[in-house]
């Protein structure tokens, strides 16, 4: 006899007004034609995977199954856009969950939030797509889950004016529809993201796709403000309050005395981490220099504790090669200008990777993530993955191109555990110092539209769909390795093997160059810091944004308390 293997059986549940049913259910079979009205059984990456015909609601347990004790249940409110037919339809979609026997009840609220989390990461576009992913998620990792009853309600359809560039038609025939008009908050984000260097009018006008009449509007109301200032280049710059403009920005850095020089150094990215950071400091002056080829620096030297430090900020993040280049740069001037640095810190933004528990600690938004090593399985701190190969005659992924980095000095690690294990009520505890800076800090950003507050708990894309939210009030920190990846991304089934492969904790936007450049000059301290902000690299969710690089830079003043 056949030994019986693990399938999902997908089966649709026929229409009722506007209601459209779905039940995906593990089942025990020796084969696909063990089910009746089989219309499909996938193979290769969706092997195990049965479609059977649509059944009618009244014969098939849907409505039935309404009166059966399904204590999780998940309501998803989603509004889709039909290009080609110019219509827009707004529905809720409602997964129920049942469990396999005997899995335990306290689990169960967990379990669940990590599947919905990995289901609204890179949001399916359709409904195939969509149930794909369902059936997928339950096949090769939430196996604890018996099956999910999904119920579609359309709750609004109307036709609009929708542009789609796989429409062809004559451009005349076709009433053009510009783009949403940019803001004027659009125009300060974009030379925030730029700061130091700056960005003529004819730039932004082409990167919002707006004309220069508007930008230069909104350009002459944020100087008036006092939020940019017009350089001799024709460039526009974002203005540091924290700084002395007139005095600070210049073609050339002010030589830095002996006793003034930093022995630790911060690198950050967006704005609000720079502002986080900085809030961090004592004793601060910042220095701006201007390049109009697109090499400025900017330099905050001040105190934490005893330690003289020194941070920075990128101009550009990610895995472009102009955008690695960047980084690496401006890194490299850094650690070349201050010869004295022991200790490097990454702080800023990151996205959980979903489904990973540290230990007993369930990761949430606005926890915190030191990367380190976890053990001899997992030895590495940071990595990058950059390519795939894959099998020529199957096309299948055989094995990662990977990039990997480790602590040769792991003195930041024995003090990040340490920190760790201090409980949250006993004396000083690394949130306590965003706490103490918190006016301070959005006094500092009054002229942006960042709150570092921690944000109310909501149901959207980026975090739980669950209600009532299980996000604690108090941050955690965690440790463990923390990766980047464009190409992965696409897929997420390899993002999920590749999480697991590693033993990683968290992704951020890619920061190899950076890494690479402290390799090079021989610093072995170094340890990146990532708040986290979203499911994915850090960079999608941007009200979390303010409060976890916020929470980053507590846990680095923390841990630059302690060094010695």
């Amino acid at each position: 006899m056949k030994e019986k293997s693990d399938y999902i059986v997908l089966t649709p549940v026929g229409y009722k007004d506007e209601l459209v049913g779905v039940r995906l259910e593990r089942m025990q079979l020796s084969c696909p034609s063990d089910v009746s009205d089989v219309i499909h059984s996938g193979q290769g990456i969706h092997g195990g995977i049965i479609v059977r015909s649509a059944q009618s609601p009244d014969e098939f347990g849907l409505e039935a199954a309404k009166h059966e004790e399904k204590p999780f249940r998940v309501q998803l409110k989603i509004t889709l856009h039909n290009g080609l037919q110019s219509v827009r339809q707004k529905e809720i979609r409602q997964l129920s969950f049942t469990f396999v026997d005997n899995f335990d009840n306290a689990k169960k609220y967990n379990y669940v939030e990590n599947f919905i989390e990995l289901l609204l990461s890179n949001f399916p576009s359709d409904y195939g797509n969509f149930l794909i992913r369902l059936a997928k998620l339950l096949k090769r990792r939430f196996t604890q889950i018996q099956s999910v009853d999904m119920e579609i309600q359309v709750t609004d359809s109307e036709k609009t004016i929708l542009e789609d560039d796989s429409v062809i038609n004559d451009p005349a025939d076709v009433p053009r529809v510009p783009a949403e008009p940019p803001k004027i908050g659009d125009v300060q984000e974009l030379l925030e993201h730029a700061f130091p260097n700056g960005m003529t009018t004819v730039e932004i006008a082409s990167t919002l796709n707006s004309s220069c009449a508007i930008v230069e509007e909104f350009l002459s109301q944020l100087a008036v403000r006092g939020v940019i200032t017009h350089l001799e280049s024709d460039q526009w710059v974002r203005i540091d309050k924290d700084a002395d403009f007139q005095n600070a920005i210049g073609k050339q850095m002010p030589k830095v005395s002996r006793s003034d020089r930093p022995s630790v150094a911060i690198v950050t990215a967006l704005y609000a981490e720079k502002l986080a950071v900085d809030a961090m400091l004592e004793n601060k002056r910042t220095y701006v220099r201007y390049k109009s080829d697109g090499e400025s620096n900017v330099y905050t030297l001040g105190n934490i504790g005893n330690c003289r430090v020194v941070s920075t900020k990128l101009s550009a993040v990610g895995q472009s090669r102009s955008e690695k280049i960047s980084a690496g740069s401006i890194t490299t001037r850094l650690l070349g200008g201050f010869p004295e640095i022991e200790h490097v810190f990454v702080v800023g933004v990151g996205g959980m990777a979903a489904g990973v528990s540290v230990g007993d600690r369930t990761i949430h938004l606005g926890d915190v993530v030191v990367s380190t090593p976890t053990s001899s399985q997992h030895p590495y701190a940071y990595i990058i993955c950059d390519s795939l190969q894959r099998n020529r005659d199957s096309n299948q992924v055989e094995c990662y191109g990977v990039k990997t980095w480790v602590q040769y000095d792991d003195l930041i690690t024995r003090i990040a555990n340490e920190i760790r294990s201090v409980p949250a009520d006993s004396g000083i505890h690394w949130s306590d110092f965003s706490s103490e800076c918190l006016k301070a800090i959005h006094d500092t950003a009054k002229d942006t539209e960042f709150s570092f507050s921690r944000p109310l708990p909501n149901v959207d894309a980026q975090s739980s769909a669950i209600a009532p939210p299980v996000t604690p009030e108090k941050s955690t920190l965690h440790l463990g390795p923390i990766a980047a990846s464009k190409i992965i991304f696409k897929y997420q089934i390899l993002k999920d093997d590749f999480t697991k492969r590693f033993g990683l904790v968290a992704f951020d936007a890619g920061f190899d160059t950076v890494v690479e450049s402290v390799f090079g000059n021989r610093i072995g301290s170094w340890a990146l810091i990532r708040g986290i902000s979203d499911t994915s690299d850090g960079t999608k969710g941007k009200e979390w944004q303010p409060y976890a690089a916020l929470q980053a830079a507590a846990v680095m003043k923390a841990i630059i308390l302690k060094l010695p």
